[in-house]
């Protein structure tokens, strides 16, 4: 464990959320709805929260999850999302595969709108920078401390001494009675708190970038929502995430075994360097991307020339095999720090949502005691290593040489079992706020 100075004064809340992503400002919201009279603080190592990310989805579940914990930041998500629109999907040749209509009930639609007949409501797909600023909105005044980089933590009897970086050496210390650690996929405190490694690499990557649909050539205008291609072992999305401001987004992927094949160069190790962002950002991830995406039709790959290279992120796809509990004494995880997931329907903030949610819950019935961050992961670890594994499976279908053979997998991973009703289908109870039974 590394050695901080410590700062002349200690402050101290009830509970610390280390991480200001949607894992951690979700958990702190959910906290303080279910007990509104303790303190809880988010730890943020940015100084500020900056529009970042691209798309995001919003899964059936995480909507659920969402309303439980507060209906009003539901009803502030469901006035931002694009509501419906045209969607057009191609081979990687260029020819029209699918065309539908998003938010229009169909019968042979076996995924996305035929969830709001099962279950009222369907996968939304918007900005993560959207839903971040609701969230990071109903956060109190003062709750969100930025420039606090996680450096160590140290349990006493009744509560944990929380060190973050501030400048150089020096550190500013904190205590709390319970952490949270929502510090991402590479996680610093689940590295203290269970020292198990990194995560393992997914097998695929991933570029995308936030940009004005003027920018787009036209293809999300006149309706238009969504395109996106598949085959050869890539894909590629374009999606409409802010119709007020006219912004959109673009992501591509494509699995390693193809950039081994084309000889770009890619490390499955994230190295010492903790975070997402060790791989290539700004001009030279888009020069990689359109290297990759070279046997894609001229409509995608003109909408990469039109991209401001420093909007353009490219990062490996992580994932851990969820086996148990995640945490120890009074230091848990939630999120992509228990449990990162891929892409598929939206399980990242789906899941995150859902811990917060069993949080909650477990702080309500046994109080700011490490007995209650066991009942919270005892409650979870099963469930989300299911959706965790399905998941895996329906992001890697995305990768195959044929469009028909993507949807065909997608398909049949859906409705082979139960999967549909036993994650879109859960149910949450409302949080209903109450003081807190015990503080230690």
């Amino acid at each position: 464990m590394t050695t901080v100075a410590k700062a002349a004064g200690v402050r101290s809340c009830d509970i610390a959320v280390v991480g200001g992503g949607l894992g951690g400002l979700v958990s702190a919201a959910a906290i303080r709805r279910a007990l509104p009279d303790i303190d809880v603080k988010v730890f943020e190592q940015s100084p500020t929260f900056a529009k970042a990310g691209a798309l995001l989805g919003v899964s059936v579940n995480a909507q659920n999850a969402i309303q439980a914990i507060n209906p009003s930041l539901m009803e502030q998500i469901d006035s931002v999302v694009v509501k419906s629109g045209k969607s057009f999907a191609y081979n990687h040749t260029g020819e029209l595969v699918r065309e539908s209509v998003v938010g229009k009930p169909t019968d042979d639609d076996k995924e996305g709108n035929s969830l709001m007949q099962k279950y009222g409501r369907s996968i939304m797909r918007l900005g993560w920078w959207e839903v971040h600023k609701i969230l990071a909105g109903a956060q109190p005044e003062g709750s969100v401390i930025f420039n606090s980089k996680f450096s160590e933590y140290e349990e006493h009897g009744d509560g944990v001494a929380v060190r973050f970086n501030t400048q150089g050496e020096c550190a500013d210390e904190w205590t709390a009675k319970l952490v949270v650690g929502a510090d991402g996929a590479f996680s610093p405190v689940r590295r203290q708190c269970l020292d198990d490694g990194k995560p393992d690499f997914a097998g695929s990557v991933i570029w995308r970038a936030r940009l004005p649909t003027t920018s787009m050539k036209g293809l999300l205008d006149d309706g238009v929502i969504e395109r996106s291609w598949f085959g050869n072992q890539r894909f590629a999305n374009l999606w409409m995430v802010n119709e007020q401001e006219n912004e959109g987004c673009w992501v591509f992927g494509t699995s390693a075994d193809v950039l081994a094949e084309m000889g770009v160069n890619f490390s499955k190790d994230p190295g010492a360097k903790v975070g997402y962002q060790t791989q290539p950002i700004g001009k030279n991830a888009l020069e990689r991307a359109k290297r990759v995406a070279a046997c894609f039709p001229a409509q995608f790959q003109q909408v990469l020339e039109g991209t401001d290279p420093d909007t353009v992120v490219e990062h490996g796809m992580w994932t851990r095999s969820v086996t148990g509990p995640w945490g120890r004494g009074r230091v848990t995880l939630s999120g992509d720090a228990a449990h990162p997931m891929r892409p598929a329907t939206g399980q990242g903030l789906g899941q995150a949502a859902e811990d917060a949610h069993a949080l909650a819950l477990a702080l309500q019935e046994h109080g700011l005691t490490a007995e209650a961050l066991r009942a919270y992961e005892d409650s979870r670890w099963e469930r989300v290593k299911v959706i965790g594994d399905v998941e895996q499976a329906l992001a890697m279908s995305a990768y195959s040489k044929k469009a028909q053979d993507t949807t065909e997998k997608h398909n049949e991973i859906l409705t082979t079992s139960n999967y549909q009703e036993m994650c879109f289908g859960a149910k949450f109870a409302p949080l209903q706020p109450q003081l807190t039974p015990a503080l230690v």
